[in-house]
């Protein structure tokens, strides 16, 4: 989440901007990383979304690690025993896999590298947005300093033409 504010910051000019900015981003973010909407619950023509998500690997990983070996004992049958019409799971195992998680060993593995992987990567893209800024910048400066060098002339030749008119218009004065 750092990393995303941090490419945020890179890639705006202003904070206002970067307010509207975050929101918009963040929030097909959670929605297609399986914090609001389960896995294969999305449009398949949507589902690339959740593969830039750090809410559906940090997630995954914090259930995993919340219900795996959970068992659970007011749940008798399948159904809680104060109100047998709500279903009810009787081992955190059944509660990964319905929300479709993978708790082997390896797939938490994935998990931390993904994570990893979106950190260095937001900051890569920042890192090349502050670089395309830096030159940006860099020739803005130049064409400013062109400007500038073009404008002394202009101003020096003014101020040189206007000193000649002044002597000459002096020189032409005749004095008593």
């Amino acid at each position: 989440v750092v990393s995303f504010g941090y490419f945020i910051s890179c890639i705006t000019s202003s904070l206002q901007i970067a307010l509207a900015l975050a929101p918009t981003l963040i929030i097909p973010v959670m929605l297609f990383g399986g914090f609001f909407l389960q896995n294969g619950s999305s449009p398949g023509w949507l589902s690339w979304l959740k593969w830039f998500s750090w809410f559906l690997y940090s997630n995954e990983l914090l259930v995993v690690n919340q219900w795996s070996g959970v068992t659970f004992d007011d749940c008798a049958n399948g159904t809680l025993t104060d109100n047998p019409m709500i279903p009810c799971f009787q081992t955190g195992d059944a509660v990964i896999s319905n929300l479709g998680f993978d708790q082997s060993e390896s797939h938490k593995i994935f998990n931390l590298l993904m994570l990893v992987a979106l950190c260095i990567g937001f900051r890569f893209c920042g890192f090349l947005a502050l670089l395309a800024k830096t030159f940006e910048n860099q020739s803005n400066k130049k064409l400013f300093l062109e400007c500038l060098k073009i404008t002394e002339k202009v101003s020096f030749n003014i101020a040189s033409e206007a000193s000649y008119v002044y002597i000459l218009d002096k020189s032409s004065l005749k004095m008593p």
